[in-house]
């Protein structure tokens, strides 16, 4: 079998691919003079792999739950970037997290799949590993004031919950009020394409 139709047979995600580049451009001024980022949730790794190698002075700590951890890791198999470390098993909702000091904590696309009180959990875990001074940066559709920023996030939000209870659209002020209350501060709030944010929180 070739690389190429191993490739074809990996988990691909297309949003992934999509929002990537535009991610990537926020990331290169934001990301500067950091050493070690921590993402949650790297799913098919198509983000590790892209932010790698744009910043191969990074060292990428990848993590998703322990029911697809290997999906993870069978995508980054297929690829030799010295910066990029293999997945550890997380579960955001366990009590004790990996051992790591983080500069910078990414997540893309999490907050509306998982349960609420796994996204309060996933809030107060990363204050805990962040550095001070620290970033956590968030990815993905948020409501403002109980409203959403489009009717294709109402679409998608009624979606979600048509087909897991839990999940949904988060409301960002929730999310700003228990970030604050951990010691993470909003920074920056970017509208992105696809009515998508990018939100950078900064632990103080």
């Amino acid at each position: 079998m070739s690389t190429n139709d191993l490739n074809n047979e990996l988990p691909h995600s297309p949003a992934a691919e999509r929002n990537k580049a535009a991610i990537l451009e926020k990331l290169k001024t934001i990301l500067k003079g950091n050493e070690r980022v921590f993402e949650i949730g790297s799913g098919t790794g198509q983000h590790a792999i892209h932010f790698a190698k744009a910043f191969p002075e990074l060292s990428w700590q990848t993590s998703e739950v322990p029911s697809r951890v290997s999906v993870t890791s069978a995508v980054l198999s297929t690829v030799h970037l010295n910066n990029i470390q293999k997945p550890y098993a997380l579960d955001v909702c366990d009590e004790i997290w990996p051992e790591i000091n983080a500069d910078v904590v990414y997540s893309s696309n999490t907050t509306h799949i998982m349960p609420w009180d796994a996204a309060k959990k996933m809030v107060i875990g990363v204050a805990k590993i962040l550095k001070p001074n620290g970033l956590f940066i968030l990815y993905g559709p948020f409501k403002y004031a109980g409203a959403f920023t489009s009717e294709s996030n109402k679409l998608f939000d009624m979606s979600l919950k048509s087909t897991e209870p839990h999940q949904g659209i988060r409301d960002f002020e929730a999310i700003q009020k228990l970030a604050s209350e951990h010691e993470l501060y909003l920074q920056s709030d970017f509208s992105m394409p696809a009515n998508n944010q990018l939100v950078i929180f900064k632990k103080q």
